[in-house]
């Protein structure tokens, strides 16, 4: 199974133990920082989990800029990584440097606008739809919506290449001409790294699970705590094996 292997290799290279240690420590610090958000912003709704609301505004803007900061890096990073995919045949973690934050600025215009293109479209059918009362066609159009996500992550893979603005890119359509050319592919993609989330799923929900069981509340919050890290770090995995996959078809399908 080809997204097992590319697993394997984001597992290996010179410094793979640092760089997952460092990824997931920037993802537990964040997820740290919006949980103790969260504990302030959502009050009652709010389940604890060792959240330590901030005490004065200061602290509010610390934490809200230590997890926007993060947030943007990671951004950078993933798309830094994807970058460097093109240039290389492992798919191994790249070097925690400051680079992600200059490949942010250079990928969020384009990702921003391909975001409001989905929330456009989105709403402007969902609008016509209702007008008519069709619910069900409204649920097909949401399942259509999604699946073609992974297609406009195409366009912005195809553009971290060369983070070179080309006038294709500005064009809504694209996502369907890689759909087109690439559906069976990125189908059987999608469903291997579906398979190899599942052992790492039920693991942690079953950890979740298990917490409940906990009569002291401290252990009890802990186990939760922990498990959200992990399941923020399984995701990004995850997110990773899909992207290495994703840039292997646009080498093989969609480039000269």
């Amino acid at each position: 199974m080809e997204a097992f292997n590319y697993l394997k290799e984001i597992y290996t290279g010179k410094r793979a133990l640092y760089n997952h240690i460092t990824l997931f420590s920037l993802l537990g610090i964040m997820v740290i920082f919006w949980n103790n958000l969260f504990a302030v912003w959502g009050s009652s709704l709010y389940i604890d989990m060792f959240a330590v609301p901030p005490s004065s505004t200061m602290g509010l803007w610390v934490a809200l800029v230590g997890a926007v900061t993060i947030a943007m890096y990671l951004f950078g990073y993933t798309y830094q990584y994807i970058n460097s995919l093109f240039k290389r045949d492992d798919c191994s973690l790249i070097e925690f440097t400051f680079l992600p934050f200059g490949t942010f600025f250079k990928v969020f215009p384009m990702f921003f606008l391909w975001q409001n293109y989905i929330t456009l479209i989105s709403i402007v059918v969902s609008l016509v739809l209702l007008s008519f009362g069709n619910l069900i066609l409204l649920y097909i159009f949401f399942g259509l919506t999604l699946a073609i996500m992974p297609f406009v992550q195409m366009v912005l893979i195809t553009f971290c290449s060369r983070f070179k603005y080309r006038i294709k890119f500005f064009f809504p359509w694209l996502a369907l001409t890689y759909m087109e050319k690439t559906l069976a592919d990125v189908f059987i993609l999608f469903l291997q790294v579906m398979l190899i989330g599942l052992i790492p799923a039920i693991l942690i929900s079953g950890l979740v699970v298990g917490s409940f069981y906990i009569e002291h509340e401290v252990y009890q919050y802990a186990i939760e705590l922990a498990c959200l890290c992990f399941g923020i770090y399984t995701l990004a995995i995850l997110k990773y094996v899909f992207s290495v996959g994703l840039v292997r078809i646009v080498k093989e399908k969609l480039m000269p």
